[in-house]
């Protein structure tokens, strides 16, 4: 499996599809899908109707179209993304369009033998607002890894 294809924390999802409604899932594999409405490489998400606040994941190897049509609609688009500010498709189309919410903590992504190595931010459009929040509980982090005395 290429790290394209790993899967999201379960949880990861869960959290921000309570939140904002995520109904479609529209980067995703058979194998690896959060959401019972999917579309699969085979379909081409970037293609299909996002008529529907939408959870993506995209391949990391070829994010710009991807961030690209989220910034440019007006429905709720949650994605997770690696946090790379110097990178083109940051600067254009996530800065600029979304909100970032900073993960304090790397994900270990489902089908991957280890924590991913890079940090990752949640990206939600529209926007553009930059929040800092707490989910150190969502992450399962303890009080020291919080950086709190106890």
């Amino acid at each position: 499996m290429s790290n394209d294809e790993w899967g999201t924390p379960p949880k990861l999802v869960d959290r921000f599809r309570r939140e904002y409604g995520c109904a479609i899932d529209v980067c995703a594999t058979q194998e690896n899908a959060k959401l019972s409405r999917f579309y699969t490489q085979e379909v081409n998400g970037l293609l299909q109707p996002w008529d529907r606040p939408v959870w993506c994941n995209p391949p990391y190897s070829n994010i710009t179209p991807w961030v690209q049509r989220a910034a440019q609609r007006k429905q709720t688009c949650v994605f997770l993304v690696p946090l790379s500010t110097s990178e083109k498709w940051w600067r254009e189309w996530v800065q600029p369009f979304a909100d970032i919410v900073y993960l304090p903590k790397r994900i270990k992504f489902v089908g991957a033998d280890c924590v991913f190595n890079k940090p990752q931010a949640i990206v939600i459009y529209p926007g553009p607002r930059v929040r800092v929040e707490p989910f150190f509980t969502l992450l399962d982090l303890t009080p020291e890894e919080r950086g709190l005395r106890t």
